[in-house]
């Protein structure tokens, strides 16, 4: 790491690309640019190889200088061999990637001086490392803060990172109902919009501060509720989200992967009540699941480290919610999940999560179908997310 101060989650340095053993490659389907200084070298690289490469490469339609690589009719990189391994690393060393391609699945979110790294869910290699993982997710620190920390930039992205440390902490606190700690953790992200797009940090410190008495109120309000008038519309805006995603996927066939994240196709002909009845029925049987239930638990705080740091909390707070809702249930309507492999369910799921971070077409129309069905508010949230995780 160079002369920034990094904040990065603790198990950033165990990820190793697994190349031709993952199930779910990272070379297809992204819109995959090329940074000016890798252009640079791919323009001049000499040999068969060099004009091969140029030959699929994306110019610009000016300037005629390369900004990306030109995905095959397939949607799948040109550069990815019948292994499963890249073209131009074999032939040119990895230090010829382009950043996309090296950093993947890192992303950094910072100032001029500070960089916090985040990491998506999408990734195979990823997954594997939170399921099996024992111990909580944190962040972690490299470089020394009092040298780095001096714009008003710094310090917003040290705000956020403190207000991320904060909400992992307590999605991952088992002493904590988990969809309480959701919710929490989902009001303070809204209740400090605002302060943090006006780099006023005291409030966004002070919403922290009040958390355990938002989080009692939560409690509180869960015992005074009518239960089953409660659960019943959380299980219809649970079944609803499930619908429309999967109604939405299953107009993209052009995407082959499609189906592996679809229920089963005898679930498109059930009525609402068949398919609800199914699903709650799955779900209680995957409570009892410490370990998943766990898993999801680290599952939320990358999610919260992903989404905080890459969109406004108002969509955050709609990201964050519909992938816990889908991640804890879809599975429970797919065709022979109980005889997955754990590397197969995990890499249905990162393709799942692909949807929200790739496909933003899809969230997008997730969205409007879920607006225009349930106009749904924060609590219409919280109520299924309570209803899901306790």
């Amino acid at each position: 790491m160079d002369d920034l101060l990094y904040i990065y989650p603790d198990f950033l340095l165990e990820f190793q690309c697994i190349g031709s053993e993952c199930m779910n490659t990272c070379c297809e389907g992204w819109d995959v640019r090329v940074d000016e200084y890798t252009a640079e070298y791919y323009e001049h690289l000499d040999g068969a190889f060099g004009d091969f490469l140029r030959q699929h490469m994306v110019r610009d339609e000016i300037t005629n200088k390369i900004t990306a690589i030109k995905m095959d009719e397939g949607n799948r990189c040109p550069f990815l061999n019948e292994e499963g391994l890249c073209r131009i690393q074999l032939t040119c060393g990895s230090e010829h990637l382009g950043h996309v391609c090296q950093n993947y699945p890192r992303y950094e979110h910072g100032s001029s001086n500070t960089a916090l790294l985040v990491v998506v869910t999408s990734c195979d290699a990823i997954m594997d490392i939170l399921y099996n993982r024992t111990q909580p997710v944190r962040l972690c620190t490299a470089g020394e803060k009092e040298a780095h920390i001096s714009t008003t930039d710094d310090y917003k992205v040290l705000e956020l990172s403190h207000f991320i440390m904060w909400g992992m902490e307590l999605l991952q606190d088992e002493n904590v109902p988990f969809g309480t700690a959701l919710a929490t953790v989902l009001h303070v992200a809204l209740e400090s919009e605002e302060a943090f797009e006006q780099n006023d940090f005291k409030t966004v410190d002070s919403n922290i501060f009040q958390a355990p008495e938002i989080q009692a109120q939560f409690l509180q309000a869960e015992q005074e509720l009518d239960r089953d008038e409660t659960s019943r519309a959380a299980w219809r805006f649970i079944l609803g989200v499930i619908e429309a995603f999967c109604q939405i996927i299953s107009q993209k066939k052009k995407d082959p992967k499609c189906g592996t994240v679809l229920w089963k196709p005898e679930m498109f002909s059930q009525s609402r009540e068949e398919r609800l009845k199914n699903i709650y029925a799955g779900w209680r049987e995957v409570r009892k699941d410490e370990r998943k239930i766990s898993f999801l638990r680290r599952y939320s705080a990358v999610c919260l480290l992903y989404n905080s740091s890459s969109v406004p909390a108002s969509q955050y707070l709609f990201n964050m919610c519909i992938i816990m809702i889908l991640v804890a249930t879809l599975p429970l309507t797919w065709e022979g999940v109980e005889k997955l492999s754990q590397r197969e369910y995990l890499t249905r799921l990162a393709f799942l999560s692909r949807w929200f971070e790739q496909k933003t077409d899809v969230a997008g129309q997730l969205k409007h179908v879920v607006d225009n069905v349930f106009s749904p508010d924060f609590f219409t949230y919280v109520i299924a997310l309570v209803e899901l995780f306790g």
